[in-house]
């Protein structure tokens, strides 16, 4: 079974939303909380947006994309196409912020994007509604391998996940999954 770019971003967040996530997802149970409901709402506002953005640049939303190579499926925000080049590009409520979590998520959609579409992808971008603001993001060649490896330790280990102690207090304030938490 393909293991979703957002099961390897939730993991990379904290690896107890990981668990919530796949125990909710396998249940068929929705998680309906304040920042969930508040994200599908700007998402769905999202085609205003668009309409902002820079006039020599071509985008297409909610692309589904896979790699059969690393067996992964999920979907992107955006694509931008500028001068032959696209890149991935993700919305975020708040502000714009720098969590670990959020390059991967963009890596693992340029991976994709780059077995899919048989290109390179150097960059991407994070769109942040609530400060109107956007951030490049560069990757390396590091970047992206340090991804694969990822990928593959996380569909070694995925059977073995369990309860975690939570990881990183301080982005417990804006985890989906708080509410379970505490």
């Amino acid at each position: 079974m393909p293991l979703s770019i957002f099961t390897i971003s939730e993991y990379a967040y904290c690896p107890r939303s990981c668990f919530y996530y796949l125990h909710h997802f396998y249940s068929n149970h929705t998680i309906n909380n304040a920042f969930i409901q508040d994200g599908a709402g700007l998402h769905s506002k999202k085609m205003n947006f668009i309409k902002k953005w820079e006039k020599s640049e071509k985008l297409i939303a909610n692309v589904n994309l896979y790699s059969e190579k690393y067996d992964l499926i999920g979907k992107v925000d955006l694509i931008g196409k500028k001068n032959n080049e696209l890149y991935p590009i993700e919305c975020k409520r708040g502000k714009a912020r720098e969590y670990q979590n959020l390059k991967l998520q963009l890596l693992l959609e340029a991976i994709c994007m780059e077995e899919m579409f048989q290109l390179k992808i150097n960059k991407a971008y994070l769109y942040f509604f609530q400060s109107n603001r956007r951030k490049k993001i560069n990757f390396t060649k590091k970047d992206k391998e340090d991804a694969k490896k990822l990928i593959l330790s996380i569909k070694n280990n995925l059977n073995n996940i369990i309860f975690f102690n939570k990881v990183n207090n301080n982005l417990c304030h804006s985890c989906s999954y708080n509410f379970y938490c505490h």
